[in-house]
């Protein structure tokens, strides 16, 4: 297990691997932040969460997820990154809840993949605001790639 100590001005945050237990709340957490999307809004919303819930959940169960929780509380789940493992890692997506933003988490739960070359599948707006390392490339056609069997 992985445990990190990242200070905040809110609480003492740890970084671990996810449990099964903390599926339900990453989808949902996907789901809702991707919604707003410009993928997302090429159809309606039952559509979009119809179609997009079997893909997302496919995509946790063949990455890497490390989850950021409350130090006291490991179940107070503030963020979380999904990465596909591979030559060349896929991350997939990137949350932290708003409150915890920019303290830092998302640098942390991405900083082991800051210098190499990585393709990124979701491109949102918060992640249009920020410089993205030169050697990542935007790849959205990988996620549903890995989802074709």
């Amino acid at each position: 297990m992985t445990t990190e100590t990242i200070p905040t001005e809110l609480a003492e945050v740890v970084l671990r691997e996810a449990r099964d237990t903390d599926t339900r709340f990453l989808v949902h957490s996907w789901l809702r932040s991707f919604e707003a999307s410009k993928v997302a809004l090429l159809a309606d919303s039952d559509a979009y969460f119809q179609g997009y819930k079997p893909l997302v959940e496919a995509a946790l169960s063949r990455s890497r997820v490390l989850v950021a929780c409350q130090k006291a509380d490991p179940d107070a789940i503030v963020g979380w990154v999904a990465v596909e493992p591979g030559d060349v890692p896929r991350l997939h997506y990137v949350y932290v809840k708003h409150p915890f933003r920019r303290f830092g988490i998302a640098r942390r739960l991405v900083a082991p993949l800051l210098g190499a070359a990585v393709t990124y599948t979701h491109e949102t707006p918060v992640l249009r605001r920020l410089t993205v390392p030169s050697q990542w490339t935007y790849n959205p056609f990988l996620f549903f790639a890995g989802a074709v069997t």
